[in-house]
């Protein structure tokens, strides 16, 4: 990917990850400190902190070694945030494009999907443990990937019987931790596929594949 690509990181894109990661007013917040053990944003400064996965992390959610952690003690301010976020979902974007093959070709909000599983999760992670969602992207099939994102084994797309279980065991593990993060990125796959459809065509597949019950 060229470096202007990296121009196609949507607003959208970058302020919703910081939602997801917490913005500075929820890292200097009681609930931060409840969450995390102390406040990460203090007199105008983010400050490292341990992440869900125990590694520590800095702004939003940028991973920094522990032997960098003395570097960091003073805090790094907003604008240092937002520009180690605006790098790092740059390095995402162009990692999750080797994942699928015509990723340049496909719809901007699947490309977001890639760009932040890659961002939350690591590309490795995706790489190797997402292989039918990763294949459902690649043969276009939205509906699918979004079955291989929330639950664990997705034999078929309709089977609510089979998919559906109110204590969530059946959900896939990145759904289980990430409700909040992967129902957005449920939701933007579902705007894809219904962007893909053609409108002439209406029948009760489509409605079954787009009835919300099937995903919840």
């Amino acid at each position: 990917m060229s470096d202007e690509s990296y121009e196609r990181v949507s607003q959208e894109l970058f302020t919703d990850v910081k939602e997801f990661e917490g913005t500075a007013d929820l890292q200097g917040s009681d609930k931060w400190e409840e969450i995390s053990g102390h406040k990460s944003f203090k007199d105008g400064k983010f400050l490292p902190y341990k992440d869900t996965d125990s590694t520590w992390a800095i702004g939003y959610g940028i991973k920094i070694d522990e032997d960098d952690i003395d570097h960091f003690e003073e805090g790094i301010t907003k604008e240092e945030a937002d520009s180690m976020l605006t790098e790092r979902l740059h390095e995402s974007q162009e990692q999750a494009s080797r994942l699928i093959y015509g990723y340049e070709d496909l719809p901007q909000d699947v490309q977001e999907v890639l760009t932040d599983l890659t961002f939350n999760m690591g590309y490795g992670t995706i790489s190797e443990e997402f292989p039918g969602f990763l294949e459902a992207i690649s043969d276009r099939n939205y509906p699918l990937a979004m079955a291989h994102l929330k639950f664990k084994s997705p034999s078929s797309l309709g089977l609510r019987e089979i998919h559906r279980d109110d204590t969530g065991d059946k959900f896939s593990e990145y759904y289980s931790t990430h409700k909040e993060r992967g129902t957005y990125n449920l939701n933007k796959l579902q705007r894809a596929y219904q962007d893909s459809l053609d409108t002439s065509t209406d029948d009760g597949v489509f409605n079954m594949l787009l009835d919300k019950d099937v995903f919840e």
